[in-house]
């Protein structure tokens, strides 16, 4: 999660492609999840007749597409079935309900637009959790003084003041800034220095806007709490789609 997404399409066609996939790419891919086009037959015959007339495809008749839609009903949507049980598994074993992979379907009989729409709503949700997942480790690294996790989050440039080069903060200066962004009132040597000294904070009214694919706002309340103390804080981050996954670009605070 957090990491640059890839749709592959038409896939897994049969459950020798599922095999093959789970196999060898757990290791290396997260599957978000997988969009399904409900469209019945009749209307994707007038489509590929339609499309005939230009294509010059020899396999733009009748007789290919029927054979195409039976080897979809036997082969692929098995798959799809699968799948939903998968997802229906793990909101049962979530108490939170959070599956970690997602089938959407997608009502296909509409115009190009609006299957676009559709589309687009469907991996801007994708998208959104992803950042969400992002956020959510930023924040724990950001408490739990993991400057490591922290840095591969952030772009280093927000940090730098006019005249300085990020790049050649060293750990000193890390520290020095978690304490002077992620900890309100707290000094250099205070910073926490593991899980066992964590600064308390909770998350609250989150809300995420996807401007863009590769461009997301995560908004939401902060509440900073030690010694029976509370400080709340509306936080705002700004994420962007870089070539190492979503990194945070720059974060503001307002006052409660």
């Amino acid at each position: 999660y957090g990491t640059p997404i890839f749709l592959v399409d038409g896939f897994p066609r049969n459950f020798d492609n599922l095999s093959g996939w789970t196999d060898n790419m757990p290791q290396a891919a997260s599957c978000l999840g997988a969009l399904v086009y409900d469209c019945p037959q009749d209307v994707l015959e007038a489509r590929i007749m339609s499309r005939a007339e230009t294509s010059g495809r020899s396999d733009d008749n009748l007789t290919s597409a029927r054979k195409r839609f039976r080897t979809f009903q036997m082969q692929t949507m098995p798959v799809v079935r699968a799948l939903e049980e998968v997802e229906k598994a793990q909101d049962a074993e979530d108490p939170a309900g959070n599956s970690r992979i997602r089938m959407t379907h997608i009502e296909a009989t509409g115009t190009v637009e609006e299957v676009w729409d559709a589309t687009k709503a469907a991996m801007d949700a994708y998208a959104a959790n992803d950042v969400l997942s992002a956020n959510s480790r930023l924040i724990r690294a950001a408490v739990e003084g993991d400057a490591d996790t922290y840095m591969k989050l952030s772009a280093r440039g927000m940090f730098a003041k006019e005249g300085e080069d990020a790049s050649k903060f060293d750990d000193e200066k890390l520290k020095s800034l978690f304490a002077e962004y992620e900890m309100p009132g707290k000094k250099d040597d205070e910073a926490p220095d593991g899980a066992d000294d964590i600064w308390n904070t909770i998350i609250s009214n989150a809300t995420i806007e996807m401007q863009t694919g590769t461009k997301a706002i995560v908004s939401y309340d902060r509440t900073f709490a030690e010694d029976g103390k509370e400080e709340t804080l509306r936080e705002t981050r700004v994420w962007s789609h870089e070539e190492n996954g979503w990194t945070c670009i720059h974060f503001y605070r307002t006052p409660k």
